[in-house]
């Protein structure tokens, strides 16, 4: 059983969206908004072609706050502990990027990068981090089980 190297199926890594908007986020970190979105809105071109106007994004937009309602989602859809996502820098660009990669398994990695992942309350998660600047993670068992000198993160839950 599992992967041989005769292995005929493809597995996509990386897109060519995914390295154009890693080029756009660090152009926005480092105060080029407007050269960033002029890559952001060839981006969106795909999606908005009986549109285009709507693909187009500004400098300003993306260093607006995100639109998206972080709180708890209930059973029923709705949300409860709304804490709204206007205070995170760069949040449009966060915005971008769960709607180009959704569904693609880079979410946590991005909520991590923009400081949501342990201070917001998003979907099902709350944060557990109270307020430390850094998150530990567990050390995995298989780990552990090879060095019995290893003890596991005290900080981690």
């Amino acid at each position: 059983m599992g992967a041989r190297a005769g292995l005929s199926v493809d597995y996509v890594i990386f897109r060519l969206a995914g390295v154009m908007m890693m080029k756009a986020e660090a152009l926005l970190r480092t105060g080029k908004a407007d050269d960033a979105a002029v890559i952001v809105t060839n981006v969106r071109r795909r999606a908005f072609t009986a549109t285009p106007a709507k693909a187009t994004v500004t400098g300003a937009q993306l260093q607006l706050g995100s639109s998206y309602k972080y709180g708890w989602q209930n059973v029923d859809g709705s949300i409860s502990d709304l804490q709204g996502g206007a205070d995170i820098p760069y949040g449009r660009m966060l915005d971008e990027l769960g709607w180009e990669f959704a569904a693609e398994g880079q979410r946590r990695q991005q909520l991590i990068r923009f400081g949501v992942y342990s201070r917001k309350i998003w979907f099902n998660h709350r944060p557990k981090n109270d307020g430390k600047l850094r998150i530990l993670f567990p050390i995995p068992q298989a780990e552990m089980d090879k060095n019995p000198n290893l003890q596991q993160n005290s900080d981690y839950r």
